[in-house]
Formats: structure tokens, C-alpha cells, sequence
């Protein structure tokens, strides 16, 4: 005889407390979502947007991952402890590291109305990896690459014109620049030109 299992009245309640929870933590945090993108200016053109997010980001979030980010990622929302850091509502800004950077712009991009995903990037001989996001531009219809947590964006030699850069990797990169809003080049930021090793894997989220 096959003994089944069955769900007591406390532990469903419970059960039934949880998933009102998460939907309630997951309303709050698009609340927030919708609420940031009425702080980022919007520009004359695509290229401008997704720069303006990036600087949000950056403006009001750290590359930090210590006690508080560890909080924030079990109890709390980044989009809304970013939020009272951009009312004035928090004094320090928000701990976060690439991927938590690279999905919060994901979601505001996506909010704006662009399309989006967040790009994997691993190094198969050591536990190195990176995230940032990718981009469709419409005026294009080519996708591009943000990076919010390195705060650059990347651009073909040849041509100037902004790109993917998962899309040149990685037998193509030396067609490749970084860049930010003072200069492009390999060296426009420390961490920029450790990528070139990362991209043995590379996998995408929507």
C-alpha cells in the first residue's frame, strides 16, 4: 500500500500566506519598476534611453555585496530600496552586483517598452562569469549591449555604430570597443578588458 501525504489546515494556511506574500512582494517591486522610470529622462532617441537607465543605476546603486545585500535579495526589493534612494528616502546607496544591476535595468528597459535580456557570460577553465543586458534598438531592429554594472556600452571599430558584443565573441572582439560617456577603448575601464576571457559560455534570459 502506497502511503500518500496530505495537507494539514495550519500548514495550507500557511501555504496559502506565502503565495499571497510572494504576489504582494512581486506587485510592489513592479509598483517600484513603473515608479523609477518617471525618473529617467527620456531621450530624442533609443540610444539615449538606455543610456539615461544606466546612469540611474549607477547613480543610486554600489557594487557591493555584503550583509545588506544579502537582506535585500532574501526579505526586500532592490527596485524599491533603489527608489527611496532616488526620493530621498535612503541615504546610502542600494548593494547590488552585476546580475541584480543587469536584471533591474532588464525590467525598466522592458517597462519602457524595449526589448530586453539579460546575457550570461562564463569562463570555462575557472568560476569567473558576468552579467549585463541586451538591448533591441527599434530604429535599428539591431540588438546592442548595456552594462550596467561596468557602466559602458560597446561599438564595432569599423563602423562606429553601436552592437552586441556577444555577437563578436569570441573570435571577433579585436572589431570591438567598450565605451563610456568619456572615450571608447579596451582600457576605457579596468574590468572592461578582463572580459575578453569570459566568453566561452553565453547564455540569455528574456
Amino acid at each position: 500500500m502506497t502511503r500518500g501525504t496530505t495537507t494539514k489546515p495550519a500548514a495550507l494556511i500557511l501555504l496559502v500566506v506565502a503565495a499571497i506574500a510572494g504576489c504582494v512582494a512581486a506587485r510592489n517591486d513592479h509598483d517600484a519598476i513603473v515608479a523609477l522610470t518617471h525618473h529617467i529622462m527620456r531621450g530624442k532617441n533609443p540610444n539615449t534611453d538606455f543610456d539615461n537607465v544606466r546612469a540611474l543605476i549607477q547613480a543610486h546603486s554600489v557594487h557591493r555585496n555584503d550583509d545588506e545585500f544579502n537582506s535585500i535579495m532574501r526579505n526586500r526589493s532592490f527596485a524599491q530600496e533603489m527608489l527611496k534612494h532616488v526620493t530621498g528616502q535612503r541615504s546610502a546607496p542600494v548593494p547590488m552586483i552585476c546580475g541584480v544591476r543587469a536584471w533591474l535595468m532588464h525590467d525598466l528597459l522592458e517597462e519602457m517598452g524595449y526589448d530586453a535580456m539579460v546575457v550570461h557570460i562564463f569562463d570555462a577553465q575557472t568560476p569567473a562569469s558576468h552579467t549585463f543586458v541586451r538591448v533591441l534598438n527599434p530604429e535599428t531592429d539591431k540588438w546592442e549591449t548595456q552594462d550596467p554594472d561596468i557602466n559602458i556600452y560597446w561599438i564595432e571599430v569599423r563602423t562606429g555604430t553601436r552592437i552586441a558584443v556577444e555577437d563578436y565573441a569570441p573570435d571577433n572582439l579585436d572589431k570591438v570597443q567598450p565605451c563610456n560617456a568619456r572615450r571608447c577603448g579596451w582600457d576605457v575601464v579596468v574590468k572592461a578588458n578582463k572580459l575578453k576571457g569570459l566568453f566561452d559560455r553565453v547564455t540569455m534570459d528574456d
